[in-house]
């Protein structure tokens, strides 16, 4: 039986670039892509030119999803990897495989939140699922530490 726990470590890249591919889609719906400096100032003031506002403003939300989705990475697989070496060297369950799925839980309603949120006030909602990724990756790796201890 393979070890889900290392499995959520793919499917969290693939949930991390979702957000680029939707933005994507959307800009090319509307306008021209252009992918030789997609990052470039050129093709970011073309965009924002070319779109309607409210199209810009989708595809920025859906880019930081993306961004923040892959500056999670490294921390989400620390607490992945110290889960599994904690209960692999143990022989202890510490919940790994839940901690994943809770974790991929919280990153998709942080996704659907950042992507779809356009007030401040709704923004909060996003920084709360945020906070609980990050605490439950920290918490993750506190307990793997007291197993390993």
């Amino acid at each position: 039986m393979p070890d889900y726990s290392l499995l959520a470590i793919p499917a969290y890249t693939i949930l991390s670039v979702a957000p680029h591919a939707y933005a994507l889609s959307t800009v090319k719906k509307h306008t021209q892509w252009s992918n030789a400096n997609s990052r470039g100032e050129g093709n970011i003031s073309h965009l924002k030119k070319t779109l309607p506002p409210a199209v810009f403003a989708l595809y920025e939300r859906a880019e930081a999803a993306h961004k923040n989705s892959m500056e999670n990475l490294p921390l989400f697989i620390a607490a992945t990897l110290s889960g599994v070496f904690a209960e692999k060297l143990t022989r202890t369950d510490i919940g790994n495989a839940q901690f994943s799925a809770v974790f991929l839980g919280i990153r998709v309603l942080y996704t659907l939140l950042y992507i779809n949120t356009t007030t401040e006030s709704a923004s909060h909602a996003r920084s709360l699922t945020w906070t609980a990724g990050l605490a439950t990756c920290f918490y993750q790796i506190y307990k793997a530490a007291v197993a390993l201890a």
